[in-house]
């Protein structure tokens, strides 16, 4: 089927034409975005002699936000690989791998999808422990698809094994580019901790906030929560949890039953700029992730100063290398241990913030558009060489 709906690309011009398809505005993935955003721009940054840059919105063919799962399946499935096939260019980038069957429509010759993670499918395989198995039918149906593409960027080498693992795709077919991390993250130095937690309404003006973010199901907020716990009834410090993301935090039914109401504050940052503030303004970041396929909180925190404790699941290790304090996932008593030292040992904290910022100003944007350009004209060699 997918072959019958291809249509060859527009050539403006000589010059190398790349377009990104960006999922749905009405997705609302922050993540998706700010990868697209920072991929994008960095891409233009560069781009004088090495392209030209585009990127298309799929636009929701009945207006509005989604209207139930039906019909949205029916925009996402079949409106926007008709909308795809359209805006082809020369380069083609699927800068979301869960869109992958727009593969129905472009030419996988020219075709490159960023895979980001795949943990619906190692979930149901049984590859992440304390997930529940079931059958993600739709992840399973695009999936099918990144083996048709030319060549797929892996975010990091742990999303690559996975895909060679999980999807059968070749390893010849997969590039490790790192994701990058905008240089908005950063210390402010010249505003306190007090400061930025009157200014964003947060308590202990004196104690210490440990950060936690995400409502996904694998992040392992449960574990989170009972460390929040264990600190709190087995050491005299003063400990509140910050959760990122969450607005109604205190009405999750496991801090009702741990009696943490009063000390579980959710907070919805509004711009880039505010999650820096909440960055500075914490002592820790707290992520006991079960499984990711990049990771970026943790760099984020590392970024503005903040200690990071964290799993070592899946890419984590890769990504925070021996900057941060790692355990396992579920191994509650560990991560108490760990920032218990990072709340109280002032050496071993001003020794993991400087490996921190160290370690987060290796990855940038810049780095990761070089990457990808090296990718799009390898392509275009690549197309060049085989007939049509």
């Amino acid at each position: 089927m997918h072959k019958l709906l291809i249509k060859e690309p527009e050539f403006i011009d000589d010059l190398l034409t790349v377009n990104l398809y960006l999922d749905f505005e009405e997705d609302a993935r922050r993540s998706m975005e700010v990868y697209a955003n920072g991929l994008f721009e960095a891409l233009r940054a560069t781009s004088p002699s090495r392209g030209r840059v585009e990127q298309y919105r799929p636009k929701y063919p009945f207006g509005g936000k989604w209207i139930n799962p039906w019909i949205d399946r029916m925009a996402r499935y079949c409106s926007y690989p008709l909308q795809a096939r359209r805006h082809q260019r020369a380069i083609n980038h699927i800068i979301d791998h869960g869109y992958a069957h727009l593969l129905m429509a472009l030419d996988p010759r020219r075709t490159v999808i960023t895979v980001h993670d795949l943990i619906p499918i190692a979930a149901n395989r049984g590859k992440i422990p304390g997930l529940r198995r079931y059958r993600p039918l739709l992840s399973e149906f695009s999936g099918r698809f990144l083996r048709k593409a030319l060549w797929l960027i892996a975010v990091s080498q742990q999303t690559k094994t996975d895909l060679i693992e999980l999807c059968s795709v070749p390893d010849y077919k997969i590039r490790v580019i790192p994701q990058g991390l905008s240089r908005e993250f950063r210390v402010l130095a010249k505003t306190s901790k007090a400061e930025l937690r009157h200014r964003l309404g947060l308590q202990p003006k004196d104690g210490f906030l440990i950060l936690i973010t995400g409502r996904q199901f694998y992040k392992n907020n449960e574990t989170s929560l009972r460390v929040l716990h264990e600190l709190r009834r087995n050491s005299n410090l003063d400990c509140r949890l910050l959760w990122l993301g969450n607005r109604l935090a205190e009405q999750h039914p496991e801090v009702r039953q741990l009696g943490l109401d009063s000390v579980v504050t959710g907070i919805e940052p509004k711009d880039t700029e505010s999650l820096v503030e909440i960055y500075n303004a914490v002592d820790c970041l707290l992520f006991p992730s079960l499984y990711e396929g990049f990771g970026w909180p943790p760099l984020e925190a590392m970024a503005c100063g903040t200690p990071v404790v964290c799993s070592n699941a899946a890419s984590l290790p890769e990504v925070v290398g021996d900057a941060a304090h790692v355990a396992e996932p579920k191994d509650a008593e560990a991560f108490v241990a760990h920032i218990m030292t990072v709340l109280t040992n002032e050496a071993i904290r001003t020794s993991f913030i400087e490996k921190g910022l160290a370690r987060a100003s290796q990855f940038s944007w810049t780095k990761h558009a070089d990457a990808v350009w090296a990718v799009y004209h390898d392509m275009q060699a690549s197309v060049r060489r085989v007939p049509t």
